[in-house]
C-alpha cells in the first residue's frame, strides 16, 4: 500500500504482535490538515476480529478515528497461510504537539500497533 500526499511519510512502527504488519501516517503534519492512518494486518483467525484505531496525546485518548471488522478466515489456524488486509482512516489534529495513533484488536487490547508523530502549527 502506498499513499502519496504532501508532507512526511512515517513507517516501521513498533508492534506488540504478529497480527499488525504496519501503521503509516501520511499527509501534511500541520494543525487542521487532513492526514491518513493506514494500518495493515495479516490474519489466520477462524473468528471475526474487530480493530479500533485511536488518536492519543500521551496516554489520553482524544478520539476514535476508525473501527472495522476483519471477517473470519474459515480455514484459519496457527499454521494456515496468513491472509493480508488493510484499512485507512482520515483524520485531522487541531493543535500543534506530539500525538500517536494506536490500533488494537477488540479481542485483546494488548494486541496493538502504535505510531507517534508531531504536528506543527498551521
Amino acid at each position: 500500500m502506498l499513499f502519496t500526499a504532501c508532507g512526511v511519510k512515517f513507517s516501521d512502527p513498533p508492534s506488540n504482535n504478529e497480527f499488525f504488519r504496519s501503521l503509516v501516517i501520511t499527509g501534511p503534519m500541520r494543525a487542521g490538515k487532513q492526514m491518513t492512518a493506514a494500518v495493515a494486518y495479516q490474519t489466520t483467525y477462524s473468528v471475526a476480529v474487530g480493530i479500533e484505531c485511536e488518536l492519543r496525546q500521551g496516554t489520553t485518548v482524544l478520539r476514535v478515528i476508525g473501527r472495522d471488522e476483519i471477517p473470519a478466515y474459515p480455514a484459519g489456524n496457527p499454521k494456515a497461510t496468513p491472509v493480508p488486509g488493510n484499512f485507512a482512516y482520515d483524520f485531522a489534529v487541531e493543535s500543534p504537539g506530539s500525538y500517536k495513533v494506536r490500533c488494537y484488536t477488540d479481542l485483546d487490547k494488548d494486541n496493538f500497533i502504535t505510531k507517534a508523530f508531531t504536528i506543527s502549527p498551521a
